[in-house]
């Protein structure tokens, strides 16, 4: 049976601009490192359900964030919030005043934004962490801190 599961992304800040672009759906980022890494949830259909609204230094503080959402989530300290954005609606999970999530795309009618915060609730707390990207990295020798284990 298939899970969600939480993949890393790595990109890197060039001239102030992050590629990939992140989170994307107009909103950016931004990087105090040239690389960062990332978060973003798939379903268990594959479907992304939700990425980090920040990037990260390393794979280990990618890792934290995620335990941040899941705790948001679980603890109830989080609140999914919704907004209009250019004719659409995006929505992002909230938690001290600090967004952690957000949706990946913006959808056409608040009942379908809705319908994918309850998705992203849902599918959050029980994700593993697939270190899939930072593994060809260390292949490839092109990042340092992947001392991070897998969850």
């Amino acid at each position: 049976m298939s899970v969600a599961r939480y993949l890393l992304v790595l990109g890197r800040s060039v001239s102030g601009v992050s590629r990939p672009r992140w989170p994307g759906a107009g909103r950016e980022a931004q990087s105090a490192t040239v690389r960062w890494v990332a978060w973003r949830l798939l379903g268990a259909n594959h479907r992304e359900l939700a990425r980090s609204a920040e990037v990260f230094a390393d794979p280990a503080e990618c890792r934290a964030a995620i335990a941040e959402v899941v705790v948001a989530i679980t603890g109830g300290t989080g609140m999914c919030e919704t907004e209009p954005v250019g004719g659409g609606w995006m929505w992002s999970l909230v938690a001290g005043g600090h967004r952690l999530a957000v949706s990946s795309r913006g959808y056409q009618r608040l009942p379908e934004c809705r319908n994918n915060v309850g998705l992203f609730l849902a599918a959050a707390p029980g994700a593993t962490v697939a270190l899939v990207m930072p593994r060809l990295l260390a292949q490839r020798g092109d990042w340092e801190s992947l001392d991070v284990p897998a969850g």
